[in-house]
This record gives C-alpha cells, structure tokens and sequence, in this order.
C-alpha cells in the first residue's frame, strides 16, 4: 500500500502503484495525473480527497470509508475534463458514517466536467453521496441501494444515456439541476 498523508503538495503522476492508496490521515489528499494507475484508493480519513487532473480517467475503485466527514473526488486545481471508465467505480463501504462528494471543490477546486461510464454507488444507509460538478454525463450506471442517498446536483447541464438504479426504500435518488434526458 503507499501511504498518502495530509500534504497538499503530494502528486503521482505517470505512475503505476501495484498496491492500493491509504488515505487514513485526516486531510490526507493528493493530485492524480499523467495516466497514474491504482487498483483501489481507500478515502477512510476525515476531508480526504483525490484531485485529478483534467483528461484523467479512473479505471479503477475508489471506496469512500471510515467515520464522518466528508470524502471527495475532485479536480486537482485547474479546471477540465475528467472520466469514470467503463471499470471505475466509486462507491461507499460497509461501515462509512460520513459523506461523499464527486466534483466539486473540497481540497483542491476546479470547475469539473464528469463523464461517468462506470459506476457511482450509495451502498450505506442513510449515507449520501453529492455528485456536483459543474456539468455531467452518465452513460453509466448510478444507483443508490441499501437506503443509501445519491444526490445529482450539477450547477449546470447534465444528461442520462446510462441507468439510474434506486434500491427498496428508504434508498434515494434526488435528480436536481437542468437534465436533459437521452435514455
């Protein structure tokens, strides 16, 4: 595993990390860029964030974990591009009592445009995950299950090619913002 701490200077880039990312340390961030790869990154800290840099794509999972607080998945700073591929899955884990965020600023900033082709999951009760970039396409699949909460609140656009799962109550899907539905 390579330990990330709460530094917010840390970068990988162009790098491919056999073990997972441990985001444990309260604060604990880092940027992600030149086609960085990992098989799963564990945000289990309090404020932990990954920040990508635009025209990254995550093929990988990212398990937003641990008690309270919030966890993100953000730009690195700069605004741009970034893409959930068709493998990428983030998703909340057994166990995790805070809140996840996907897209907007928490650590880092940058307006984000999110393409999700993988997987966006709310698994935990009563436990939200915001996707809140400033625009957003889903060709993927979001779902919130096992009472889990999944919030789509884009400042801007977003459109639906994909599938919006949502599990037996008290599971929810809250759509917000402007959608243009194409599925």
């Amino acid at each position: 595993n390579l330990i990330i701490t709460s530094n917010g200077g840390n970068l990988l880039t162009g790098v491919t990390v056999n073990g997972d990312l441990n985001l444990s340390a309260s604060s604990a961030r880092t940027k992600i860029a030149g086609g960085t790869t990992f098989p799963t990154a564990h945000l289990s800290g309090l404020s932990t964030s990954l920040g990508f840099a635009p025209g990254q794509t995550l093929s990988s999972t990212v398990l937003f974990e641990g008690a309270g607080g919030t966890r993100a998945v953000e730009m690195d700073g700069t605004t741009g591009a970034f893409t959930i591929g068709a493998t990428g899955v983030i998703r909340t884990a057994a166990g995790f009592t805070g809140d996840g965020q996907i897209g907007g600023a928490f650590q880092f900033g940058g307006a984000m445009t999110l393409t999700n082709d993988g997987l966006i999951s709310s698994q935990v009760n009563a436990r939200t995950i915001t996707i809140n970039p400033t625009n957003f396409a889903n060709t993927g699949t979001l779902e919130a299950i096992n009472g889990g909460i999944l919030t789509i609140i884009p400042t801007a656009t977003w459109t639906n090619g994909g599938t919006i799962n949502v599990g037996a109550a008290p599971s929810i899907v809250n759509l917000g913002g402007t959608l243009n539905a194409t599925g």
